[in-house]
């Protein structure tokens, strides 16, 4: 069979099908009217109760509901006679043409990706943005988001990130300088704790025409043989440690600025200057922290190892013994030296860095590490597999399947020219990409045994099946 072939056959079923893609399934019911004191509140006075394809069901906010799927409201105001109700009479137009009701709920079918099912991490639901940290707050009763998102913007402004020009209904922004948005990314970490990220959205500025990348570590060899000379070999202590706000130690000369949102407490609406110091996001900052901390290596005496791993670091002991060494994987640091804690002194002290997490090595990038009853340091993968399977459960409503069998085997199979049917581009093809990443970097972590497999289903991730 052609290439030609093969595109015509997928071309002339893919127009035959009728096969419609769900996200959600329906409309179980509805809550509300609810004003902005209401613990229930998420930015719409009515939310709707929506049940997906994996059996879950989740709030979401009417108004946001209703701009990718306004067909399957109108449905529900209708049946259950919500259309006379504020917030639903913008409906009335739309139930009232009975006969085409039916053909436009199946093309609102397609549409809601923005009400998928919420991403899971370590067991924690994941907000989208701030009014959702703020209902998930409400709805657990603790303040877990909002206490991390206070304290991320009280550290943006004790590093002078942001310059306060005012409001924007009583002053204008200075000329020159661009608006850009911003956006929040809320993370939880393996231990539980809460994080949020103010992130700039970079695309908006200027395209710099040097590199803006930050150089990294490699896991497979260049920490694997710096945890090699220096624990097995010379018996020195491993330490690793998070440098928190790093790019708020790198410095930018762009004119840019935001508006500030409701995350930002009584600063809303305000004008706000990015005046000195840098956000995530940026296209610069990057490369500009990497310098940064290069700078305080190379003034404490290390050089890069080699041409190789410039980002494994090193310097001689004083009295010759050994070399102590540094691993920098951006923000994250592996250190093996005969007194590590001295040298975090040395950053918090000299050099005003915040660390997170320091402390002998258990868990980093990813990876587990212990000893074993020969006092042999072991890595292994069992929180990020755990968390890979919590994600595997969070996408199809149930855990991976623990016994299975490989087309390949079967006589007279050949993938190049399967002919079934394609994934959809409507989050089918996402969320085998995301699990093929997370298995590339399982194998990054020490899982060789299924780099094979990995990299025969890597193949397909453009267009699978």
């Amino acid at each position: 069979m052609s290439y030609n072939d093969i595109i015509t056959n997928h071309i002339n079923k893919n127009e035959a099908s009728n096969e419609i893609a769900w996200r959600f399934q329906r409309i179980v019911g509805h809550s509300g009217p609810h004003d902005k004191n209401s613990p229930y509140y998420m930015g719409s006075t009515y939310n709707v109760q929506v049940e997906f394809q994996d059996g879950s069901i989740n709030l979401v906010p009417l108004d946001q509901f209703r701009v990718d799927n306004p067909v399957p409201c109108a449905i529900d105001a209708k049946e259950k006679g919500l259309l006379d109700l504020p917030g639903w009479r913008i409906f009335r137009n739309i139930a009232k043409h009975a006969k085409k009701l039916q053909q436009m709920a199946n093309q609102a079918k397609l549409r809601s990706f923005n009400t998928s099912p919420k991403y899971i991490m370590y067991g924690y639901e994941i907000p989208k943005n701030y009014k959702h940290a703020v209902f998930l707050d409400h709805w657990n009763r603790n303040t877990f988001w909002q206490d991390t998102a206070k304290l991320k913007f009280s550290q943006l402004f004790e590093y002078s990130t942001f310059d306060d020009k005012g409001h924007i209904r009583l002053h204008k922004p200075p000329e020159g300088y661009r608006r850009i948005r911003y956006h929040l990314i809320f993370a939880v970490k393996h231990d539980g704790r809460h994080k949020v990220r103010c992130v700039a959205d970079g695309h908006l500025t200027a395209i710099p025409i040097d590199s803006v990348y930050s150089g990294v570590i490699t896991f497979l060899r260049g920490l694997r043989i710096m945890i090699f000379l220096l624990d097995e070999h010379n018996t020195l202590i491993l330490w690793v440690t998070d440098v928190g706000n790093v790019y708020l130690k790198a410095e930018t000369k762009e004119r840019i600025y935001i508006i500030a949102g409701p995350e930002f407490g009584d600063l809303e609406g305000h004008i706000l200057i990015i005046l000195k110091k840098a956000l995530y996001g940026l296209q610069s900052f990057g490369k500009q922290w990497h310098e940064r901390f290069a700078d305080c290596l190379r003034a404490e005496g290390f050089v890069p190892c080699c041409k190789v791993e410039p980002d494994l670091w090193i310097r001689r002991c004083h009295d010759g013994s050994c070399y102590k060494m540094i691993g920098v994987y951006v923000d994250n640091l592996a250190l093996g030296m005969k007194d590590p804690k001295a040298f975090l002194d040395i950053l918090t002290t000299k050099y005003k860095f915040k660390l997170k997490g320091s402390g002998p090595i258990q868990f980093h990038l990813g990876c587990d590490f212990k000893r074993d009853n020969n006092g042999t340091l072991v890595m292994y993968l069992k929180q990020y597999i755990e968390q890979m399977v919590s994600q595997y459960k969070t996408m199809f409503g149930t855990k991976p399947k623990t016994t299975v069998t490989s087309p390949l085997v079967e006589k007279g199979d050949h993938p190049e020219i399967d002919d079934t049917d394609l994934l959809d581009s409507r989050g089918s093809i996402q969320q085998y990409q995301s699990i093929i990443g997370l298995l590339q970097w399982a194998v990054s972590l020490g899982r060789f045994d299924i780099t094979t497999a990995v990299m025969t289903m890597s193949s397909f991730r453009v267009v699978p099946r």
